[in-house]
Parts: structure tokens; C-alpha cells; sequence
């Protein structure tokens, strides 16, 4: 009770008097000892065995602490002989359930007067210690379990039975101050008790505030976190711009592990187990707010971090040789999924849950010297500080400089493949560096198979690739590919192999792309997918941006994530709806006939039912399995039916670009890499004036004159008064992509370029392989306004010229 918790000093100096310090340590181990006697006797059950343990154990840390280490090796033994071994850790779990509800809740006594603020004082103080207690007990439970399997149905419990995060940020997290436990190297703070201590003292609360944090927004999903509140209330997850309102748990995170990861160099295991469940806490935090908003970008970002700081940091950590290691490092960050086995957890949790409610020197992509390679104490601690924050807390960072640190490492690594190939004057192993790879139109992607697909290498696909055409007389087209017919060669590649006859990808409601379930392909469509994949990864590896929706659930396999049932609706929504229904009225589940089964599309012309668990078809979907239904379910559309062709893409597509590179990008940020910035937004003008190029007439006007020709300046005007989706399609007209370089474009390549064409009765046209506008001279802003909208709106091309 609160009273009770209000005067627990006194209740302790009492227990003094009746027990005296120095015989509780043999008190205890005596009660210890007595409970083993009767559970071996058979008097005792093991669950009661368990919960009597641990009531001794928290007794002992509360009023004790000389009989700790005595009591626990006591309980690791009786641990080790017991059967099944989990019983005695979740019995202990379930008991902190009803400690933590009990500490933890919010006194709704009379609020009124001084004396009840004085108490209300000394309650807070006493929840903190004992919420301390609590933590500090749960930290050497799930330290002593010696099974991941264990530790994760521990915090199942705690984050499902007694919503252990939202209790503890109510009770003592929400109203703590950051600046507290934001001790640097060198700084003192603000306690008496040493450098870092605060921190040491509050970490097991964090990290179980985190753990269970985690847990609860995998068990409850999109709908609890976002209509329910659960475990911790939006608003005060995010609670606005920093400075304004009370502490939020965003601004907590980040108060917390930026210090630790840019300002420490040396981590305890303790501080390492934080930086695991912050870190993941955050990035999952960020992919849901990717998915659905909840807070603006930069609320995620480290408030402390200068500009381009961290980029630099990065270049250097590359120039001096870290770039191999960073690979192995990041390739080893943990990801967000769990087990089958403890997805099926989970969502019978959530169910139950609902039920109760380069070598040399070269240049990074904003010119920053990148080399030459050489090792220096200074290297390797901004390596390690650059690797921490990519592998566990990459959203403090800007979307925009983990782009210029993922591009620095490209372009350091085609650096170093450049270097190879000048040596060796080959590509593709003896073929000479000027000659060209020949396709045919109508079937470059069958052409470009044979041709590159085969390579065992990498570095082979990774070197400069030259593309001939050759045309439907078998004739090769005029032209020297200076990288715009490489361009249009990746273009036509992605083009061909998504189009339906192919039938290598599929599309969702929403006209977003994924592989073909595996069911309906043959071994050389698999090959063929794993050759787009490559391409994709060529694209990205040389900067191109590609007109390639992908899918959400897709996406983030490609980063490295396992799909789940939140990422059903960015495949077939109306399942996703139909299925939430099922969650929301178990009670009716019976009554609608289905079993564990799914019938599913085996070729054009025939369907088949596919048995989600062995014997499905004969077990019904009831109540009490509709969420262990839900799951299987969710698994096979989003997993096990593409998992061979997924497996394929991914293949190829990391032969190009390492998992570990896109590791550190959300889905929405993934696939603005990969096609450039998305949004509703228009185009940055301004920008695209500093980098365009003018050529074929109107260059020498404005060498000659000063200023830019009459009709470019007309051209800014009515690009400047065209809407959003004019500007986007005047964009795809000109460089087949609608949306722009995510950095600018500077970044464009290669750069977008105005020809001037003598007569003005034509119309402008394109050539999307070099990004170049042929615009005719028009006499009046008009003029150039109809022919161009016309132009861009009929598609037009050479054809229409």
C-alpha cells in the first residue's frame, strides 16, 4: 500500500530491531535451505519454490545485501537440477509482476495540503529506490538464465502481464533529467559518489525500461502503439521540440546514447547491454514513425552533433584504412527481428494481451580528400565511434550525412577497383577495357544475362562497363558510351524484367513491386532475378537513380529485417483488415470454418491450399490460436512463399552492395537511395540552375551576352509555375526518374544538360541515357510552355521530334 511504501524506513529500522543485521544472512540461507527440503520432499511445487526464492532474493537486496552473492550461487544450483529449466526465472517474473503493479502504481490518495505534498515526496523517493531494487533484481535474473529463449519470455512477461515500461516511465523516468546522467570523460557529476555513477546506478532501470519497451511494441503492433497508447502514451513519446514540456522518450534515448557512443571510447558490458536496448529501442522507434509519423525527422537526430561532423569523422575513418573492418563490423550489428519461435510467442502474447485489453587518393562525393590509406591512433577511435553509431543508434544521425558516408564508401571502394583495372588493363577477365558489351533492343535483359550474370567476381560487375546497342537489323548503333548508354542500359534491364510478361515481380495494391512467390518460377527466372538484383546494386553503386517502387516489406528485407504482421497491410491491406477483425472477435472465430491452411495461386489457371502448420487443414482456428493463426499467416505471404526468390535478389544484390551498407537506413530512407527523394515536394530550382549545363548555342550566349539566353530564362519561369506533379514529370521526361538526387544535383550524373535545337516548330525532347534536353529556341515564354507540357505529357521522345 501506499502508506506502507511511505514509511518503509521505519518498518526496516523495526526489522533491525527484531532481526539483527548480522544474523539475516543465516536467517535466509536457513529459509533457503528449508524451501529445498520441502521441494524435494514434494511438498513445495516448483513454481512455489521459485516465487519463495525469489522473495528471499529481494528481501536480501532491499534490507541486506552481505548474503547476495550466498543467495544467488543457492538458487543458480536449485536453477541447474530443476526441470524444465525456465520454470523457476518465469515464476520469478510473474512474482515481479505483482511487485512491480503494486511499487510502481501512482497513489490516488487525497492530493490536497502541505503534509501531503511532504509525503507525496517521500513516496517518490521511495518508489525511485525501490524501482532501483526492483531493476537492479531483474538485471541478476536475466544475467543468471543462461538462455536467450529464457531471458526473452522474461521480459515477455513483465512488458505483457504488468506493462513494465509504461510503469516504469510513469513512475520515475518521465520526471528524470537527462543532464544528470550526461557525464562525458573529464566531467564530474553532479553526485558525490564518483565519475559516472548516476548512470551506473540508474542503468538496469533504462535498460529494462528499454527491453520491455521493445517487447511491448512487438507484441502490440501498430494498433496498440498508435490507438492505444501502449506501453507509454504518443504524446509522450514525442512531446515536442526539446526544451519545451516534460522529459520524452526520445529526448531521453538521445540524452543517453549519444554520450556514451561519440564520448566514450571504452564500453563495460553493462553500458554495452544499454547501448544494445536504447539502440534498438530508437531504430525501432524510427521505423515505425518511417511508416506512420508520429514525430518530425530531425526529432531523432543528436542535438549536439555539428554539421557534417559526423560525415567527416567518417571520410577519415575511411582514408586511413577502416573501411575492411567496418564491413565486419556493421555486417555484425543486431538487427530487429526475432526467432520464429519467438514471433509465435509474441503473437500469442498479443493475442492475450487484446484479451485483456580506393588505394591512392581520391575524392568523397562533397570533395573531402578520401586517402592516402594509412593507420593512426586518431583513426581508430573516430572508427570506432563512427561504427558504434551506425551498428546501434544510426537515426541520431541525418538521413542526409548517412547518405554522404554511405556514397564516401562507395566511391572510396571504386577508388581502389579503378586502381586494379588500370594495372591489369582487363575487364571481365581478359577482355580488353575498350571493348564494348553488346544487347540487342527487345532483349537486353536475356543479352546482359549471359554477358555479365555469369561472373563469378564481383569486381568484375564492379568495374566500368561499356554498353554497345545494337539495333533490330543486327546493326550497332552510332554512339561511345561515356556512362549515359550504361544508363540506358540499367533502365531498360529494370524495365524489362519488371513488366508482366516476365513474370518475375509482382505488384501490390499501391503499384509497389516484390518478387514473384517461388512457386511459379523456374530455376533460370531465379537466376534472372538474381541478376536484376545485382543491377539494382550496380545502380546504386554508381550513383543512378532508378524509377523502381518497391515495396515496404520488401524493403526491409534488403536491409536486413525480418517482415511481420505490421508490414501485412504494405502487401494486400484487405487481408491485414480481414485478419484484424479476426483479433478484435475471437469469440466469433469458430463459427467462420477455417483452419490452418491458405489456398494460394500456383500458376495462371490453378490454386491450391497450402497447410500453414503440418495437418492444417484439419486444425480449426478457434479463439484461443487465432493469434498463432494471424502469425502463420502474416508469415507465409510475407515470408516463406518469396523466400527463395527474395533469397535470389538479395543474392545478387549484395555481390554489389554489402548488407552491412544499408543497414543503416530505414525502409522510405532505403528506397529514396535507391530512387531518389520522394514526397509531394518540388523541385529546388536554384539547385538545378548551379548544376545544369548549357550547350550547343546557349552556352556561347552567355559567354558572349553575360547572361543566360532568353529561352532558358523562360525556362526557370514556367518550370517555376508548373505544379508538383509537373515538375515530376518534366523531371522523368528529361533523366527517367521523377524525383531528384537525394544530395542535390550536383550528384546527378551524368549532369542534366540543355542543347539548343535551331528550329522552333519542333517540340523538345530527351535523351534519358545522358540526361540531356534538347530545347528548341522559342520565340515567347508561352510558346515554350505549351510544347513543353505537350511534350512531357505525351511522353514524347525522338519519335515526336
Amino acid at each position: 500500500s501506499a502508506a506502507w511504501r511511505a514509511s518503509r524506513a521505519a518498518e526496516a529500522a523495526t526489522l533491525e530491531q527484531i532481526i539483527p543485521q548480522a544474523s539475516l544472512g543465516p536467517l535466509l540461507a536457513n529459509l533457503v535451505h528449508g524451501v529445498e527440503c520441502m521441494h524435494a520432499q514434494g511438498r513445495l511445487g516448483s513454481a512455489s519454490r521459485g516465487s519463495l526464492l525469489c522473495f528471499m532474493a529481494l528481501v536480501d537486496l532491499v534490507l541486506g545485501g552481505e548474503t547476495q552473492s550466498n543467495l544467488s550461487r543457492s538458487r543458480d544450483q536449485a536453477w541447474h537440477v530443476s526441470a524444465p529449466s525456465f520454470i523457476h526465472p518465469l515464476a520469478e517474473a510473474n512474482v515481479m509482476v505483482v511487485m512491480a503493479k503494486t511499487l510502481l502504481a501512482d497513489d490516488t490518495g487525497d492530493q490536497s495540503g502541505s503534509a501531503y505534498q511532504v509525503e507525496h515526496r517521500k513516496l517518490e523517493l521511495s518508489r525511485v529506490a525501490m524501482t532501483q531494487t526492483l531493476c537492479n533484481f531483474v538485471h541478476r535474473l536475466v544475467g543468471n538464465c543462461g538462455s536467450q529463449m529464457v531471458h526473452t519470455k522474461i521480459i515477455l512477461t513483465l512488458a505483457v502481464k504488468a506493462n513494465m515500461a509504461g510503469l516504469l516511465w510513469s513512475s520515475c523516468l518521465k520526471t528524470l533529467d537527462p543532464s544528470v546522467l550526461r557525464e562525458r570523460p573529464g566531467e564530474v557529476p553532479p553526485a558525490s559518489t564518483g565519475p559516472s555513477e548516476p548512470f551506473e546506478r540508474w542503468m538496469p532501470t533504462i535498460i529494462l525500461f528499454c527491453e520491455t519497451f521493445v517487447m511491448s511494441l512487438n507484441v502490440l503492433g501498430d494498433e496498440g502503439f498508435y490507438d492505444r497508447g501502449l506501453p507509454v502514451p504518443i504524446d509522450e513519446v514525442y512531446s515536442g521540440p526539446e526544451g519545451r514540456g516534460s522529459t520524452s522518450v526520445l529526448g531521453l534515448l538521445k540524452a543517453l546514447l549519444w554520450p556514451v557512443l561519440w564520448h566514450e571510447s571504452q564500453h563495460s558490458d553493462l553500458r554495452r547491454r544499454f547501448l544494445e536496448a536504447g539502440g534498438r529501442l530508437l531504430m525501432l522507434l524510427h521505423d515505425r514513425n518511417g511508416r506512420r509519423p508520429f514525430a518530425p525527422q530531425d526529432a531523432f537526430y543528436a542535438s549536439s552533433l555539428p554539421r557534417e561532423n559526423f560525415h567527416l569523422a567518417a571520410v577519415a575513418a575511411i582514408a586511413h584504412g577502416a573501411i575492411e573492418e567496418m564491413h565486419v563490423e556493421l555486417s555484425g550489428a543486431d538487427g530487429l527481428d526475432c526467432s520464429d519461435d519467438e514471433s509465435n510467442t509474441l503473437d500469442d502474447a498479443r493475442f492475450e494481451l487484446m484479451e485483456d485489453d580506393r588505394r591512392g587518393e581520391s575524392m568523397d562525393v562533397d570533395g573531402v580528400a578520401v586517402g592516402p590509406r594509412r593507420r593512426t591512433g586518431m583513426s581508430r577511435a573516430m572508427f570506432r565511434r563512427v561504427v558504434d553509431v551506425l551498428r546501434y543508434a544510426y537515426p541520431l544521425i541525418p538521413f542526409l550525412e548517412r547518405v554522404r558516408v554511405f556514397q564516401s564508401i562507395v566511391t572510396s571502394e571504386r577508388a581502389s577497383i579503378g586502381a586494379s583495372e588500370t594495372t591489369s588493363g582487363v575487364l571481365f577477365g581478359g577482355m580488353s577495357r575498350e571493348r564494348f558489351v553488346n544487347v540487342h533492343r527487345g532483349r537486353v535483359l536475356e543479352d546482359a544475362y549471359e554477358v555479365l550474370g555469369q561472373r563469378k567476381s564481383s569486381v568484375d560487375v564492379k568495374k566500368r562497363i561499356r554498353i554497345s546497342f545494337v539495333n533490330d537489323f543486327g546493326e550497332q548503333e552510332a554512339g561511345i558510351d561515356g556512362g549515359g548508354m550504361f544508363k540506358e542500359f540499367l533502365e531498360s534491364v529494370i524495365r524489362e524484367s519488371v513488366s508482366a510478361d516476365k513474370g518475375l515481380f509482382m505488384s501490390t495494391t499501391d503499384n509497389k513491386l516484390y518478387p514473384a512467390p517461388t512457386i511459379s518460377l523456374t530455376r533460370e527466372q531465379l537466376k534472372l532475378i538474381e541478376f536484376v538484383g545485382m543491377m539494382v546494386g550496380k545502380a546504386l553503386w554508381e550513383g543512378f537513380l532508378l524509377d523502381l517502387p518497391l515495396a515496404s516489406f520488401f524493403l526491409k528485407k534488403i536491409r536486413g529485417a525480418s517482415s511481420g504482421v505490421d508490414d501485412l497491410p504494405s502487401l494486400d491491406p484487405e487481408l491485414a483488415k480481414n485478419l484484424s477483425y479476426l483479433a478484435r472477435n475471437p469469440d466469433s472465430v469458430a463459427e467462420m470454418g477455417l483452419t490452418f491452411s491458405i489456398s494460394t495461386v500456383q500458376s495462371p489457371n490453378s490454386t491450391a491450399d497450402v497447410e500453414l502448420v503440418p495437418g492444417g487443414k484439419s486444425m480449426p482456428v478457434t479463439g484461443a490460436n487465432v493469434a498463432h493463426f494471424i502469425h502463420r499467416v502474416a508469415n507465409f505471404k510475407l515470408n516463406e512463399q518469396i523466400q527463395t526468390s527474395c533469397d535470389a535478389f538479395l543474392s545478387g544484390f549484395y555481390t554489389i552492395v554489402p548488407a552491412a551498407w544499408v543497414r543503416s537506413f530505414n525502409d522510405s530512407e532505403l528506397q529514396m537511395l535507391i530512387g531518389g527523394a520522394e514526397g509531394d515536394s518540388r523541385l529546388d530550382l536554384v539547385d538545378l540552375q548551379n548544376h545544369v549545363i548549357c550547350a550547343g548555342g546557349y552556352d556561347e550566349y552567355q559567354r558572349t551576352h553575360g547572361e543566360h539566353h532568353p529561352t532558358i530564362i523562360n525556362l526557370w519561369s514556367v518550370l517555376d509555375g508548373m505544379t508538383n506533379a509537373e515538375q515530376a514529370d518534366f523531371l522523368r521526361f528529361v533523366t527517367s526518374c521523377p524525383r531528384p538526387p537525394i544530395l542535390g544535383f550536383r550528384h546527378l550524373q551524368p549532369p542534366l544538360t540543355i542543347q539548343m535545337v535551331q528550329s522552333d516548330d519542333r517540340l523538345p525532347t530527351a535523351a534519358t541515357c545522358i540526361n540531356l534536353l534538347k530545347l528548341p529556341a522559342y520565340g515567347s515564354r508561352d510558346v515554350l510552355r505549351d510544347k513543353l507540357l505537350y511534350a512531357i505529357k505525351s511522353h514524347s521522345g525522338f519519335d515526336l521530334s
